[in-house]
């Protein structure tokens, strides 16, 4: 039983992190910035969250393979596995993520409502957060089931108070768009520096590459 609380304890405080890392913009628009822009920003951020709606599906469906190769080292087709994922989660973020990066406005408004469409920038730039995090692909998971749960766990806790202070501090100094630039400042980072451990851990990339069997 010990073992098994002692295993555990990384993942929850990482799903912690990257909870607070998914909702802390949210919070400090709603605290500080009054009602009428926390609805405009809540409502642009939760269809931003659409964009990596194709990589929580993917990651939950490879899951079992990257533990069948983990269980046997087989890093070399962990890494197959991995960036040939974050190719079709790059490929759907994207499609999602384009109309709202470029026609931000019309989305919005299509969605929410002509009170909405001021909403149109904030969604943008949280869209493109959103992709960075697609394109890294399944770091996270890929990290955590090759012994290297506690080492994802402090990145996840240390980027999501980082983001937290950057908002607060320099975020809000300009407003609904300064907390956006760094709530998407602190996914891209933490994304980047998650690829970069599982290179530095495993050997191994997780970044797009195309399937040798298609196209």
């Amino acid at each position: 039983m010990k073992r098994i609380v002692s295993a555990s304890v990384p993942f929850l405080f990482t799903q912690l992190g990257t909870f607070l890392m998914l909702n802390s913009d949210v919070w400090l628009i709603a605290g500080k910035l009054g009602p009428e822009e926390a609805g405009v920003y809540g409502a642009a951020s939760r269809l931003a969250l659409m964009v990596g709606i194709p990589a929580q599906i993917g990651i939950s469906v490879i899951l079992g393979r990257i533990a069948q190769l983990a269980a046997v080292n087989n890093n070399a087709g962990i890494e197959n596995t991995a960036r040939e994922a974050a190719f079709a989660f790059t490929i759907f973020g994207a499609a999602i993520a384009v109309p709202f990066i470029f026609y931000g406005n019309g989305t919005m408004t299509a969605v929410y409502g002509p009170a909405f469409g001021e909403g149109g920038l904030l969604l943008g730039i949280l869209a493109l957060g959103q992709l960075t995090t697609a394109i890294a692909g399944p770091a996270q998971s890929v990290m955590m089931m090759n012994g290297g749960a506690t080492a994802m766990m402090l990145l996840t806790l240390c980027v999501a108070t980082f983001n937290i202070l950057l908002g607060y501090v320099i975020g809000l100094s300009f407003g609904a768009v300064g907390v956006a630039l760094c709530y998407c400042a602190g996914l891209a980072s933490y994304a980047g520096m998650a690829v970069l451990l599982v290179r530095r851990k495993l050997g191994i990339w997780t970044l797009p590459q195309r399937p040798r069997n298609i196209f």
